[in-house]
């Protein structure tokens, strides 16, 4: 049976976290989840094709730490288990210690969080060999700010919880996986492990200086990522924070050309069909260069079509090597988008103005300076099909917009795709 990780559970266990009782809370957070070991699977209605029919976490050193937890809790534990379901806690395996892994190095440092590159540390029945075939040493490890100033009253960063409970619900070889949440022997070492992808795409593309992907190569790039937002977006969830430094590429080895869609922390379930104004739909999402027009302009009810504008913007960023709409604030952000995209229509319009800040653009002015944007100046190198592509994924309108899978099928991704073995090669080492 695969096991989850329910993020309410977690949730409940870490508020009242102390050394004194981590080891109790090990046992209390691994019940809990199997309890709700259902809730992942909720989110869709029928099985997911890409999820793994067995647990390759399943290993020796788990059967061993459960032995010594039923042995050593047994006495402490007597009148709990008098209300615990037999078949659920036959079920149970203990939360992990962070000591099974040894950090390397830092490679990431973000507001809630640091990523660590680490591996796992030999088991005592398993040989170096037989560990390197069953699966690679290497993981992320993504430790979890406790400080008060991002941890609100709950005590723990929402966006982690988000990013553990979407991830656990998501099964897609483009999206970053989550093995398991471990914890360490104080109060504030969390951690959420993750497969380690070495290369990250905006950190690449900067080191390719004048250089940038050919558009076969992009073409290849977007195919991936368009197929793990179309797989997110049958499922509800939108990711609201697309853009380079949040896409990891495999530069080498078997998985070569490979693109990984990582960091859920804004990711969002959304009901259909939408409640205007809905307040659980903050519009402080995604970073400003890769924000879609409508979020920008109040809209409380978006939906997944903010997801395809980012994936215009970081396919133009691409072939360019720089952001193709770069503002210095939300106000010239907007400016800048009529100026690259060109000015709205007068249907555009009428719908535009019925957001919060649309009533505040002069729409006449804007038409007037923005007939037509520099988007099929700069970008002309992509050919008809290529700016038809581009300007689909930019339409105003959000329910007119392509949606990730109408962009899978677009003509312009039909041919002259990069395989994904003649990828270009990339040594981490050499990406700085």
């Amino acid at each position: 049976m695969k096991r989850t990780r329910d993020a309410a559970a977690i949730w409940t266990t870490v508020q009242t976290l102390t050394t004194a009782n981590l080891h109790t809370r090990r046992t209390k957070i691994t019940r809990l989840l199997a309890n709700s070991s259902n809730s992942a699977a909720t989110t869709t209605t029928k099985k997911d094709k890409w999820a793994s029919s067995s647990d390759e976490d399943e290993d020796e050193d788990i059967q061993d730490l459960n032995r010594k937890t039923n042995s050593s809790s047994s006495s402490s534990s007597a009148t709990n288990h008098s209300t615990t379901n037999h078949s659920t806690s036959s079920h149970i395996q203990t939360a992990r210690s962070i000591d099974r892994y040894q950090k390397i190095k830092a490679i990431g440092e973000g507001q809630y969080g640091t990523v660590w590159m680490a591996k796992r540390k030999p088991k005592k029945k398993q040989n170096k060999a037989n560990a390197n075939q069953k699966r690679t040493n290497l993981v992320a490890l993504k430790q979890i700010k406790l400080t008060s100033d991002i941890s609100g009253a709950e005590g723990f960063p929402s966006t982690a919880l988000r990013e553990i409970n979407v991830l656990q619900s998501l099964h897609h070889p483009n999206i970053i996986k989550v093995h398991e949440v471990v914890v360490g022997t104080t109060t504030d070492q969390i951690y959420i492990v993750m497969d380690y992808v070495p290369v990250e795409l905006g950190t690449l593309m900067v080191s390719m200086g004048e250089t940038p992907f050919s558009i076969s190569d992009s073409k290849c790039l977007i195919v991936q990522l368009l197929d793990a937002i179309e797989y997110m977006h049958e499922r509800l969830f939108i990711h609201r924070d697309i853009k380079p430094t949040n896409i990891l590429y495999h530069g080498n080895g078997s998985n070569i050309g490979k693109l990984i869609l990582c960091d859920f922390g804004l990711a969002k379930r959304i009901s259909k069909p939408q409640t205007v104004n809905d307040p659980s739909l903050t519009p402080v999402v995604v970073t400003l260069y890769y924000r879609a027009l409508e979020i920008l302009l109040g809209d409380g009810c978006y939906d997944e079509a903010v997801d395809v504008w980012s994936i215009g913007c970081v396919f133009a960023e691409m072939i360019l090597n720089k952001v193709l709409i770069q503002g210095k604030g939300e106000i010239d952000q907007i400016s800048k988008i009529f100026s690259v995209v060109g000015a709205p229509n007068d249907a555009e319009i009428v719908l535009l103005n019925q957001l919060s800040n649309g009533s505040n653009m002069n729409w006449k002015e804007i038409q007037k300076n923005n007939r037509k944007g520099s988007m099929c100046e700069v970008l002309h190198v992509l050919g008809e099909q290529g700016l038809d592509f581009l300007q689909k994924m930019f339409c105003y309108d959000p329910t007119l917009r392509m949606t990730a899978k109408e962009a899978k099928g677009h003509v312009f991704l039909s041919s002259n795709v990069t395989e994904l073995k003649d990828m270009p090669k990339v040594l981490s080492e050499t990406v700085k």
